[in-house]
């Protein structure tokens, strides 16, 4: 997934770079190993949590 974020915080990001985003912030760079687990433990806790 590709997004326009801003990368004030984190200078050292490039494109292709894997970040953690709030609210259009990268906050920090991770390497692509975290970044993919990180991305599968999040999808997981939406695919299991009940809807509001």
């Amino acid at each position: 997934m590709t997004r326009e974020v801003n990368l004030a915080c984190v200078p050292e990001a490039e494109v292709g770079s894997y970040v953690i985003v709030h609210v259009g912030m990268a906050l920090s760079v991770l390497d692509e190993e975290t970044a993919l687990e990180t991305r599968r433990e999040m999808r997981e806790i939406v695919e299991n949590s009940e809807p509001v």
